[in-house]
C-alpha cells in the first residue's frame, strides 16, 4: 500500500499496529472461497488482508463513501481480482447522504453537517449470494447499515463492528442500539479473540471492535 506517513492512521498501518489483533484473527474467521464485506473500507487494509485469505475463488466487497479514500482503495484493490470496490455509503435505503470528509480520511463520516453529498445504497441491494463475514466501521452509521441488510443477515454471518462511545451515544455495550438489534437476532458479543462480553462492558479507550457471532 502507498502510505502518507503524515497521517497517524497510515503511519500505524506502516508499522503494523493498526487493528493488529483483528487482522490476526481474520484467518480464524475466513476460509478460501468465502465472501467478506468491508463496510467502511477506507484505503483497503482489511480488504487486502481478507483477499489474501479468501483467494481467487472468494470475494471481497469493499464499500467506501469518502471520494478520496475510495480512489485510493480502488488503486490498492488492483492487487487482487477478489476485491470489488463500491464508491458509496451504506445505509438503510438508497439515495444520497451528506458526508463530512473529516480532517483525515479515517474519521470521515455520514453527517447532516457534511459539506458534500455521496451516493448511498444498502447491503441487500448491492450484494448477491451468502456472506461469510462483515467488518463494519462507519463512524456511527452502523445501525442504519444493518437495517439495510436484513436479507444479508438471514444466514447470520459473523460481524466485527466498532463500538465507539462518542458516536454510539451509549456508555455500555447493552445501551447500544446496534447491540440490541444483533442480540435480538441471536448474536452474542465477544472480543475478536473470543472472550465473551456482557451488557455492562465498556471499551477501555472509548472505542473497540466487537465480534458478533451466533
Amino acid at each position: 500500500m502507498s502510505l502518507d506517513m503524515t497521517v497517524p492512521y497510515e503511519a500505524m498501518v506502516w508499522i503494523g499496529w493498526e487493528e493488529q489483533q483483528e487482522l490476526l484473527a481474520l484467518p480464524r474467521l475466513l476460509r478460501p472461497g468465502d465472501t467478506f464485506v468491508d463496510c467502511g473500507a477506507n484505503i483497503g487494509l482489511w480488504s487486502l488482508v481478507a483477499a489474501a485469505i479468501v483467494g481467487a475463488q472468494g470475494r471481497v466487497e469493499a464499500f467506501e463513501a469518502s471520494p478520496g479514500a475510495a480512489a485510493r482503495l480502488a488503486e490498492n484493490a488492483k492487487q487482487s481480482t477478489a476485491i470489488r470496490v463500491h464508491a458509496a455509503a451504506l445505509s438503510d435505503g438508497p439515495g444520497t447522504l451528506r458526508f463530512d470528509v473529516g480532517e483525515t480520511h479515517n474519521v470521515a463520516r455520514v453527517s447532516d453537517d457534511g459539506a458534500i453529498s455521496v451516493p448511498a445504497t444498502t447491503l441487500d441491494a448491492a450484494l448477491e449470494g451468502a456472506v461469510s463475514g462483515l467488518k463494519l466501521d462507519v463512524e456511527g452509521h452502523e445501525l442504519q447499515v444493518l437495517r439495510g441488510g436484513a436479507r444479508t443477515l438471514e444466514n447470520r454471518p459473523w460481524i466485527v463492528v466498532e463500538f465507539n462511545k462518542e458516536h454510539a451515544g451509549a456508555r455500555t455495550l447493552g445501551e447500544w442500539p446496534v447491540h440490541e438489534l444483533l442480540a435480538g437476532l441471536g448474536y452474542r458479543a465477544s472480543t475478536v479473540d473470543g472472550e465473551p462480553l456482557e451488557a455492562g462492558w465498556m471499551p477501555r479507550f472509548g472505542y473497540a471492535n466487537v465480534l458478533y457471532r451466533v
